[in-house]
């Protein structure tokens, strides 16, 4: 595969976007029977896409690792880019809890690991856990990277087993024993091989056709779903808030079909290759920060409270626009660009 794709590039672009605006719309987390919580459902449902996107990324990117460099290298290159940020921002969230908000904190290297590894700094830093872990299977999974009946197997089992079948079980009043998942699938296995999947093979158009149409009745029914259970319950009925269930796999199929089918080849998109690769380089650090903003300056320090439509609507481009800027700035200055994937 190219260096760059630029479908990836600009898919990376659009899924942090999306993940900005998932941050700035925390109302919808906190049931209110309005028009604010409704409308605040419809972006929760629609940017959903985001961090499947991101996993499926992380497959298409690494899943042919070996082309390029030995497996120590790999390691050692995606680790150091993720690990060391990671820790570094979450120390600096850690004390941040116990300087600004005056959170008592246990102020030993034990305590910080333990918050850390209990994912109870930064709640949002779960997905770094998440990429580190499908980073450590990619020596395993690369292996399988011209075996692609054994890669759809993979995919179409753990989506039976895991999107569909707990949900279906729960809808007929029946346990599901989770027992059943696949073993060489855990986590968000089936993201990365399906990313690989789709990047690296043509999908005919009826099919396409099938995914988008199916995508779209998953947006709609999450949203459906979700509105009359939390109506009835009288709180945010969270039973489709799973990155694993089916409402969130095909519409995340669909987006990355869409950018990959897409001709980018316009002048425009050439012209701007470079400042595209660049904006999109900075997505991960974008992710690293964005919410000590959101949380301590916007919401904290300037009192723009989550049921505000300001915060909504155009604190995701201001927080974006400006995360953005200050990560292209840090990744400028030798001694500490590192903390910036």
């Amino acid at each position: 595969m190219a260096k760059r794709t630029l479908y990836f590039d600009l898919l990376t672009i659009v899924s942090c976007f999306a993940v900005v605006c998932l941050h700035c719309n925390a109302l919808v987390h906190s049931f209110e029977p309005t028009p604010s919580w409704d409308a605040a459902l419809v972006v929760e449902v629609v940017a959903y896409f985001a961090v499947p996107v991101f996993f499926m990324l992380t497959g298409a990117n690494n899943m042919r690792y070996r082309e390029k460099y030995g497996t120590g290298e790999f390691l050692k290159r995606r680790l150091k880019k993720l690990v060391i940020p990671f820790v570094i921002w979450s120390l600096l969230i850690y004390l941040l809890q116990h300087v600004v908000v005056a959170q008592p904190i246990d102020a030993t290297i034990g305590g910080f690991l333990t918050s850390f590894m209990a994912g109870t700094i930064e709640p949002i830093y779960w997905f770094f856990f998440a990429i580190i872990s499908l980073t450590l299977a990619m020596p395993v999974l690369s292996l399988l990277a011209d075996h692609r009946k054994a890669l759809w197997y993979l995919v179409g089992v753990s989506f039976a087993l895991m999107s569909v079948a707990p949900l279906l079980f729960k809808a007929v009043d029946l346990p599901w024993n989770s027992s059943l998942n696949l073993p060489v699938a855990g986590g968000y296995v089936m993201y990365a091989v399906l990313g690989y999947l789709v990047a690296t093979g043509d999908v005919p158009k009826k099919y396409r056709i099938a995914v988008y149409v199916a995508a779209v009745a998953c947006l709609v029914f999450r949203y459906a779903f979700t509105y009359v259970g939390s109506y009835e319950l009288g709180a945010t009925d969270r039973t489709l808030f799973t990155y694993t269930a089916f409402t969130a796999v095909l519409p995340a199929l669909a987006v990355f079909l869409l950018f990959k089918q897409h001709d980018w080849s316009s002048p425009f998109f050439s012209k701007h290759a470079r400042a595209i690769t660049a904006i999109s380089g900075c997505s991960f650090g974008i992710y690293l920060i964005h919410k000590i903003i959101l949380d301590y300056l916007i919401v904290g320090y300037l009192d723009i409270g989550y049921d505000r439509i300001l915060l909504r609507i155009v604190c995701p481009f201001v927080l974006y626009l400006g995360t953005l800027g200050i990560v292209y700035l840090i990744k400028k200055i030798p001694v500490i660009r590192g903390i910036v994937p």
